[in-house]
């Protein structure tokens, strides 16, 4: 499949092409992909909310994803996926999560000084430079910043890639950097954020503790796309961890909320049972990093979070508006390019936000629910490269 056409990108008043302040940070050096059935989640519960409640002193980065027909999704950290390898020493093999051989460098993407970017804009504008530098990538989008994760043996190369389009602000003091403004609708300016000096890029690039660069042959293009509009709708929350243990309850509730059988039953942590596809459609995606909790949840369990934040005064950040995720179908490679990107610049040309999430074997595009038809519209008028149902 052939790139998207090139962005726009902006121009200085006398003519010459400006380049976009991106701020990029190194958040983690090496992360990796976990995936199991949804019907073993059982025996991985207590494991999975030791990690999510209870991380290991040096963990710094996890994302847990499940849905009713994809299974469960984890990135995670050195740290975490030794408690992973540890707690499945003891099931039987069959049970065992598959863990992805290569490692990830996840990389902190966020709007610079020169502000003026929505969601769809940082998206659509990171992954397209990167897929024309033939790089393979997974995306997280959440309410305060982006996560782009890429193979460690492609970091070097992704981080020259970027510097070519992009004006790069490169954190890497092991501390957070000063968050960027909140995210704003497609055609807000933004506000300038504090930002740190630049300093100088190379330097700062040679100091990343990842592995070297190897000599590899770049992905392969994608071919058509097909495409499932889901009728779910979902509510984006941002939450301090200073909150966590408040959380905790709420959490682990919506975590043991296993319908089964079709009844809508909730599923016990003491049940013999195993986990079965529930009635209604399931959508839950947790996000730890930098010091907040994102989280992806339905309706109810937003209203539920929602009473907590009453309840003990809580600072919730929240989309108030309702999201429609778009599913991506197709069992897609490790090494696949131009996904990403061939979404967001379809959606961003059209003036559609959208929020990107990337799991072990499926993509979703979160639009909001007011732009669900214009999203299916413009994207069925690319009958070419999407495939919509």
């Amino acid at each position: 499949m052939s790139m998207p056409s090139p962005l726009a990108r902006g121009h200085s008043p006398g003519g010459q092409e400006s380049k976009m302040d991106i701020l990029v940070r190194l958040a983690e050096p090496s992360l990796f992909l976990v995936s199991f059935p949804r019907k073993h989640l059982r025996s991985y519960t207590d494991l999975i909310l030791r990690l999510m409640l209870f991380p290991p002193r040096d963990a710094s980065f996890f994302t847990y994803t499940e849905t009713s027909d994809d299974g469960i999704s984890l990135f995670v950290d050195k740290a975490r996926i030794k408690c992973i390898r540890e707690g499945m020493e003891g099931m039987p093999a069959e049970m065992h999560a598959t863990i992805c051989q290569t490692s990830w460098a996840c990389l902190q993407i966020s709007h610079g000084s020169q502000g003026g970017c929505s969601t769809s804009d940082l998206v659509a504008h990171v992954s397209q430079c990167l897929a024309e530098g033939g790089i393979s990538i997974f995306y997280t989008s959440t309410l305060n910043t982006d996560y782009v994760m890429v193979s460690n043996p492609s970091v070097r190369r992704a981080l020259r890639t970027l510097k070519k389009r992009f004006n790069l602000i490169v954190d890497y003091d092991g501390h957070s950097t000063p968050r960027s403004p909140a995210r704003t609708p497609v055609g807000t300016p933004k506000k300038a954020s504090n930002i740190p000096a630049k300093g100088n890029f190379l330097q700062t690039m040679d100091s990343f503790a990842v592995e070297e660069e190897e000599k590899m042959p770049k992905g392969k293009p994608v071919s058509k796309v097909s495409l499932e509009v889901l009728s779910q709708s979902l509510f984006l929350v941002s939450i301090d961890k200073r909150y966590l243990e408040i959380l905790a309850k709420p959490l682990i509730g919506e975590f043991f909320r296993f319908p089964q059988g079709g009844k809508g039953q909730r599923l016990e942590p003491d049940s013999k049972d195993e986990i079965s596809t529930p009635a209604q459609p399931r959508f839950f995606s947790y996000t730890d990093a930098d010091d907040e909790i994102s989280l992806i949840l339905n309706a109810e369990a937003y209203a539920r979070i929602q009473s907590y934040q009453t309840k003990y005064r809580m600072t919730l950040q929240a989309e108030s508006i309702e999201w429609k995720a778009i599913r991506v179908d197709g069992d897609w490679g490790f090494d696949e390019v131009g996904l990403v990107a061939a979404i967001s610049t379809a959606l961003h040309e059209s003036g559609i936000d959208l929020f990107y999430l990337s799991t072990f074997v499926r993509d979703f595009v979160l639009v909001p629910a007011s732009s669900q038809k214009k999203a299916e519209d413009e994207l069925k008028k690319r009958g070419q490269v999407f495939s919509l149902r």
